[in-house]
């Protein structure tokens, strides 16, 4: 029996195939290991994928584009809200989630980010049931770590729709690991790895713990200011500024001859990550005249090496959360299209010296490989049984809380991504001289380095009928459990005054 590992990211989707022991990166009808993550609109006719891609020029705003980034979520995140801003297919609000609307003979069509993502599974089982034959259904699916449980469910549920059996959701940096089979043919093996996956629209760069045959977060960083289409753009910038100083033209306020600009910059970015010199030709790019312009290898890192050292500032945060020095690592797995761009691995490799830069498998397609290889062991037809390499259940989120009468800041109990289930204590005390209530404010923060950034309120503990005494005598003991999720996921919060014995308790469901 074959199974499929599926990684569908913000601009393109690859698939890897594991049957008869072997794993291969499938290549789609056009021989690509990588299938745009496009769904276009045009007429009665959808197109899916390189089509889609191939009409984005005349037909942008019937383009829904980067599903993935938006599925699960509300209109009113801040991430919805950057791509309302930035999509050229309008994204509007419908019952609260937002929503593609797009033209088609004239009238509005709506299709939610789960739709869209739907429509690219689909596309997806199509090329996995043209390599490995019709009976594949069997997949699992890798996201990011930062995505909440709504968004997961999503994507699970948008796989299921388009016709894949899910085994399992997993974290994209467990993918990686489990790609290079770290930690899983020697159990013994204890490694510090750094994933670094730098995308089309974002970089993460993570450390995983492996240990036992587990893979435990220990720190992660989510940066969407760099990924390929800001390289991309540059490039384009940059062509465009060679095209006025021959032509005395400025392109730059020409929506249609960008967009021309910007598939050229990106063919030639691909070229680049294996040769010196690219070439890009437009025919009639604006106002009927043809662009021909070389592009050097050392001109487009000169554009980007600005981006390219920021991306080294994240691995410096990801580390100093984690307590460890780059001599802790063992190792680097590189993940994403834009690790192939020379320049990129020179700087990594000169960051992690003598450490060993994990690139053999196509960095495209590295996730779907790890992917499919969990897949088989979840089918029991791998040559072993990983089932001690289910993920560390972790929270998605960090919990702080603040005394409500307490003019203090919040204090974090639970750092974002501490494994589950757990059980935290903490002391309280009150700040009032005579204070018989205290009231204990409970919230989620999405930002574990900042209690101010996109933190929900997720209840209030109120403790009554405290005996009366100086303000700071009191003892109050916290305590914290989080069950897991396949229990239930809440979140139980006991209170209780230590002289008094009074007490009281709340639980919060799993979100």
């Amino acid at each position: 029996m074959a199974a499929v590992g599926i990684h569908l990211g913000s601009t393109s989707a690859s698939l890897a195939l594991h049957k008869d022991g072997r794993t291969e990166i499938l290549t789609n009808d056009a021989g690509d290991r990588v299938t745009p993550a496009l769904v276009a609109c045009l007429g009665k006719e959808k197109s899916i994928g390189l089509p889609a891609k191939h009409g984005l020029i005349r037909n942008s705003k019937n383009t829904m584009a980067r599903a993935f980034k938006i599925v699960g979520l509300r209109f009113s995140a801040d991430v919805v809200q950057e791509e309302v801003q930035i999509s050229d297919c309008k994204i509007v609000c419908k019952d609260g989630e937002p929503t593609f609307e797009v033209v088609v003979n004239e009238k509005p069509r709506f299709f939610s980010p789960k739709d869209v993502v739907r429509m690219i599974f689909q596309k997806l089982l199509e090329i996995a049931q043209a390599n490995g034959g019709n009976d594949i259904e069997d997949a699992v699916i890798t996201v990011p770590l930062h995505f909440s449980d709504e968004q997961r469910v999503a994507m699970r549920e948008a796989a299921e729709d388009a016709g894949f059996n899910v085994l399992r959701v997993i974290s994209q940096p467990s993918a990686a690991a489990l790609a290079y089979d770290i930690g899983q043919s020697d159990r013994t093996v204890v490694r510090m790895v750094v994933v670094y996956r730098l995308g089309g629209t974002s970089l993460d760069v993570t450390v995983l713990a492996i240990s036992g045959g587990m893979y435990r977060v220990v720190a992660t960083d989510n940066d969407t200011s760099i990924g390929g289409v800001k390289f991309d753009k540059l490039l384009a910038q940059h062509l465009a500024a060679e095209f006025q100083r021959q032509w005395k033209q400025d392109i730059t306020g020409n929506g249609r001859a960008m967009a021309k600009l910007l598939a050229g910059a990106e063919s030639c970015k691909h070229v680049l990550s294996s040769r010196d010199t690219a070439t890009c030709a437009i025919e009639s790019l604006y106002d009927g005249i043809d662009l021909n312009s070389k592009v050097t290898r050392a001109r487009f890192e000169s554009l980007c090496l600005s981006l390219f050292q920021q991306t080294l500032k994240t691995i410096d945060r990801v580390l100093a959360k984690s307590n460890i020095t780059k001599d802790n690592v063992d190792q680097v797995i590189l993940v994403g299209g834009s690790t192939r761009i020379p320049r990129i691995q020179q700087l990594l490799q000169e960051y992690f010296v003598s450490k060993e830069v994990l690139q053999s498998i196509s960095p495209d397609g590295v996730l779907a490989y790890g992917a499919a290889i969990q897949a088989t062991f979840l089918l029991g037809k791998g040559e072993r049984t990983n089932d001690d390499l289910e993920e560390v259940e972790c929270t998605s989120k960090a919990i702080s809380v603040m005394l409500e009468e307490a003019n203090l800041p919040m204090r974090q109990i639970i750092p974002k991504y501490t494994p589950i289930p757990l059980r935290r204590t903490h002391n309280f005390t009150t700040s009032l001289d005579k204070q018989e209530t205290v009231c204990l404010c409970v919230y989620e923060v999405d930002e574990d380095d900042s209690c101010d950034r996109g933190k929900t309120l997720l209840a209030k503990v109120v403790l009554a009928d405290i005996p009366p005494m100086a303000k700071g005598e009191a003892i109050i003991v916290g305590t914290f459990h989080i069950r897991r999720r396949r229990e239930d996921g809440s979140l139980h919060i006991h209170l209780v005054e230590k002289t008094s014995e009074k007490s009281a308790d709340i639980s919060i469901d799993a979100s």
